[in-house]
């Protein structure tokens, strides 16, 4: 009985979703966070390349951010992503953030006026990849971004979403953080704080968790709707 009157309600919420055409969990600029142990996303569905979703889908490039075996990467750490794609950071464990930079200051946060800036906040997480950081983007601008825990920036964990055809490469930009005096997170000695739902431009952000596996649909209520809505997770 449960489950009937569930879907009932998901089939009837659909319709309102789908029409939004992105889903992000909760209201733009607002970061909203699940229960550690949910498996809701609202970006989940069939896994594949860039370009290669279902009809009416909204793409999702998942960056896993750390590893299993606590390297300090972006996997991928640079991806091409068109505007109303998504792009979502998934957290391995210890703990790591997400912040945008300039080119020429790899490790150093945008201003909160600025264009695309933003931070995810430090997302401390023996798991793997429940917790994430999910980011629509809306423009072809260059998104840089990196870790700002301890030295993790200096240490080559950084990345690029759209990256310039020429000019300036992932490879300068990181020989540039190597050569960071600090690795600065927002808000720290008297640097702007950018929170997780203040994104600008090119990205608004929202805080969720993440299917179990890649392609995998949540059996829980808001995983279902997404479904419905039409989101597809890329990698």
């Amino acid at each position: 009985m449960q489950l009937k009157t569930f879907l009932l309600g998901a089939a009837l919420l659909a319709p309102a979703l789908a029409a939004q055409q992105t889903f992000t969990m909760g209201v733009t600029g607002t970061p909203v966070s699940t229960s550690a142990g949910s498996t809701a996303s609202g970006v989940i569905g069939q896994s594949g390349n860039g370009g290669n979703s279902a009809a009416g889908a909204v793409p999702v490039w998942v960056v896993k951010v750390g590893s299993a075996n606590n390297d300090l990467v972006f996997s991928p750490n640079s991806i091409m992503a068109k505007p109303g794609e998504m792009v979502q950071f998934q957290f391995y464990s210890k703990n790591h953030s997400v912040v945008s930079s300039s080119f020429d200051q790899p490790c150093v946060p945008l201003v909160q006026s600025a264009p695309n800036a933003f931070f995810s906040g430090f997302m401390p997480t023996n798991a793997e990849g429940q917790l994430t950081y999910t980011l629509p983007i809306k423009d072809t601008n260059p998104i840089w971004f990196y870790c700002s825990q301890a030295r993790h920036c200096q240490d080559g964990m950084v990345g690029v979403i759209n990256p310039p055809a020429s000019g300036q490469t992932l490879q300068q930009y990181t020989d540039k953080a190597k050569q960071a005096a600090n690795n600065v997170s927002p808000g720290q000695a008297g640097t702007p704080s950018v929170s997780g739902g203040q994104a600008g431009g090119g990205a608004a952000a929202a805080n969720t968790t993440a299917p179990r596996s890649a392609g995998e649909r949540a059996r829980t209520g808001l995983g279902l709707l997404a479904v419905a809505a039409g989101v597809a997770v890329m990698f």
